[in-house]
């Protein structure tokens, strides 16, 4: 490739990047860089297209001109696709009246050289002036065409390919370049005898600057600005992008936002009750928002006040904190930020928040302090009720962060640390109380908050020599804590274990001495009602004989005493008997099993059979009696004794009726026996189970006092419980409860039988 050729392609290049570079420095320097450079192509391409021209290989000339409106066409398709149509509008309208104005200088010149008296030292020729008004018409006209091809060409390609930028450019700017080769070849040289060369070596030519600098637009696209914005020109109407009112649109359009910007920011203020202040610190004056005006209470046009007005706003007790926040943000040490108390203009107290900061110095420009105030009076409002409630609470009641902050402090937990609410808020708990670390508090707390479950600690604390009870609440922001001092209950509590211990060896004490005694009264009972037999039956004995031998020889008198002898040596045996029986029981093992009341109701009609018939009573037993946890033969004596009392307190004249049946109650079986005998009066009830009470005398009804007393110690002895219902002549019903079978059989220990 000839010299010529590569410093062709070397200042294409050049071009492409200056036009770019200028466009990504709009954002500190505008757009007019790149305004003024494309005004100055102008002249540079109608000069070079009209004279100059480079061979890049045979048969394809271009000139370099060609690539100066290269650059044009691609700083305008870089403008229409980042910036808004307004801005492209107004760079097309100023190349357009600088090709104008071309025209016009350069056909100004042609005639002032054929002018007599036009002195022409450089013997310049006026067709060489004519030519490049010519050119520059025909370019004029074309590049006219060329920008509504670029914009109708690219929109188009756009909604085919909305996700190919690439693509898009590439063909945009190679088929609207063919198309001006085509239209100002034929334009500027269809007389000439070599126009088909030349148009062939324009479209070539043309067609390798599209992609050169299609290429670099879409790089730039890609790597520098990779978005297009929502406002960006391929969003207008075509038609609108032509218009002729741009400044005036673009003015109104521009005033427009700036008034959309403006109330959205009023609105938001309004909804967030904040407003803004500017304090320009030569001249003390305070700018405030139209919101800021609201909040004081002033009425509307009251924005412009003092530095002295607003501070003397504050409230007295929250200025001097207020005055130092301010001071050192404008010194440099800080922002201003600080909830206060402000006076608004009908007396009334505001709490607000209020930030502020120093704008950045500027040359020239004069200090400024740039603040809001928010309307916190709900909020703060809504603190105080939450801190009543939280006082009102009788606890000790804590609350922390994430951080372990403490964020709220009930004056109770601050008495019991010895603080103040204040002097703990905003304060690490584990900085406050580092002896703390590493106690069941410290572990409980952070198990809580890392499971997200409650807890409730009873624990001692060391270092205050106290024991408190926390029941702990986590969330996602952190802990609530509530807590009290329970030494006082801790001390009772010791106290009455202590007692309880006591009380518990007392109680042992006696017990023993009670079971040996009541040991000791049982075995008096039984040596002295075995000892008592042998001397009655010999009573017993001499008196029968003599009954039998001798009862004619004594006179009325004496058998009347002999036979009382004999019937109260009988009834003293049976007492003895009944004696024996009683003290015999639990003075052996017992062997508790499954037991059968059917099977024992079965032997209990047997045994009373011969008596029900003599007496004519009934025995009723129910069919689908239960099994029961027990001993079978102390359950026999039981409901034997049970049965002998309905046949004997029967009422007089009537034969006895006796039912048994039973029911489910819980974990026990009761089971029924009811007469219809002569019944119990209620004050008598508790004592019938006593030994040796009797309610009747041995003339009524026959007895020794002892059955049901029987029936009691060995319902006890089988774990469970007998009781009366009886109402006085009309029978009673005493209910035997019994525990139900168990798994394993069992025993009781007692002593074996002398």
């Amino acid at each position: 490739m000839a010299a010529a050729a590569q410093l062709l392609l070397a200042e294409s290049l050049g071009l492409a990047v200056l036009v770019l570079a200028l466009f990504w420095s709009r954002r500190r320097f505008g757009l007019t860089p790149l305004y003024v450079s494309l005004g100055v192509f102008q002249p540079v391409q109608v000069l070079l297209s009209s004279s100059v021209y480079v061979q890049l290989w045979p048969g394809v000339d271009i000139s370099p001109g060609a690539a100066v409106f290269a650059a044009g066409l691609l700083a305008i398709l870089l403008v229409f696709i980042r910036e808004d149509a307004l801005e492209a509008r107004k760079l097309i309208y100023g190349i357009v009246g600088a090709n104008l104005v071309m025209i016009l200088v350069l056909a100004m010149v042609a005639a002032q050289l054929r002018a007599q008296g036009t002195a022409n030292f450089l013997e310049v020729p006026a067709a060489i002036f004519d030519q490049g008004a010519r050119v520059t018409a025909v370019g004029t006209l074309v590049f006219v065409i060329d920008v509504v091809l670029l914009v109708a060409v690219y929109t188009a390609i756009r909604r085919g390919f909305p996700r190919s930028p690439f693509l898009r450019v590439l063909l945009t700017l190679g088929g609207v370049l063919c198309f001006d080769a085509l239209a100002f070849t034929t334009g500027a040289f269809i007389e000439r005898p070599d126009y088909g060369e030349l148009l062939r070596s324009a479209l070539l030519a043309k067609a390798v600057l599209g992609l050169g600098f299609g290429f670099a637009l879409g790089l730039y696209l890609r790597l520098f600005e990779p978005s297009e914005l929502p406002t960006a020109a391929p969003n207008q109407p075509l038609r609108d992008f032509f218009s002729a009112a741009g400044w005036a649109d673009k003015f109104e359009w521009q005033a427009d936002r700036v008034d959309e910007i403006e109330a959205r920011l009023a609105k938001a203020q309004q909804v967030a009750r904040m407003g803004f202040l500017d304090w320009n610190l030569h001249t003390d004056l305070i700018y405030w928002s139209d919101e800021m005006v609201h909040l004081f209470g002033y009425p509307r046009g009251h924005n412009l006040q003092t530095l002295s007005k607003t501070v003397g706003l504050v409230h007295p007790d929250d200025r001097a904190l207020a005055q130092a926040s301010i001071a050192a943000a404008v010194e440099g040490r800080g922002v201003h930020s600080l909830d206060h108390r402000v006076l608004r203009d009908d007396g009334s107290v505001m709490w607000v928040h209020a930030e502020g900061e120093m704008l950045p110095p500027r040359a020239g420009a004069p200090p400024r302090f740039l603040g809001t105030l928010v309307d916190i009076t709900a909020r703060k409002r809504a603190e105080e009720e939450r801190r009543q409630v939280f006082e009102r609470i009788t606890d000790a009641f804590v609350a922390l962060d994430r951080d372990w902050t403490y964020t709220f402090v009930n004056s109770k937990a601050a008495q019991l640390f010895g603080r103040t609410p204040e002097s703990l808020v905003g304060r690490h708990i584990w900085t406050e109380f580092p002896e703390g670390i590493g106690q069941k508090f410290d572990l409980q707390y952070r198990q809580a908050l890392a499971t997200q479950q409650p807890a409730f600690l009873e624990e001692y604390y060391p270092p205050y020599d106290k024991w408190f009870e926390n029941r702990i609440y986590p969330s996602p922001e952190g802990l609530t804590i509530y807590f009290h001092d329970i030494s006082e209950r801790k001390l009772a509590e010791q106290q009455v274990r202590h007692l309880n211990q006591n009380l518990e060896l007392l109680v042992r004490k006696r017990t023993r001495k009670l079971e040996v005694a009541n040991k000791e009264l049982e075995s008096f009972s039984y040596s002295v009602s075995h000892d008592l037999r042998a001397p009655l039956r010999a009573v017993t004995g001499f008196a029968q004989i003599l009954q039998r031998r001798h009862r004619s020889a004594l006179p009325e008198e004496g058998q009347r005493y002999l036979d009382n002898i004999v019937s109260a040596s009988e009834r003293m045996g049976r007492l003895i008997d009944d004696l024996l029986e009683y003290s015999r029981l639990g003075r052996k093992a017992l062997r508790f099993g499954t037991v059968s009341l059917a099977e024992v109701m079965r032997h209990l009609r047997h045994d009373f059979a011969h008596r029900l018939a003599e007496e004519g009573g009934q025995l009723e037993i129910a069919p689908d009696l239960p099994e029961v946890c027990g001993e079978a033969t102390l359950l026999g004596r039981l409901f034997s004794n049970l049965v002998d009392n309905a046949l004997t307190y029967r009422r007089p004249g009537e034969p006895a009726q006796v039912r048994i049946d039973w029911r489910e109650a819980g974990e026990r079986i009761e089971v029924r026996v009811s007469d219809r005998g002569i019944g119990i009066p209620p004050e008598h009830q508790a004592k019938v189970f006593d030994v040796f009470q009797r309610l009747h005398g041995e003339e009524e009804y026959a007895g020794t006092g002892i059955g049901l007393a029987v029936v009691k110690k060995v319902a006890d002895l089988l774990d469970g419980e007998v009781r009366v219902e009886s109402e006085p002549g009309k029978g009673s019903t005493f209910v035997v409860a019994l525990p139900r079978p168990r798994t394993a059989a069992g025993s009781t220990d007692g002593d074996e039988d002398a």
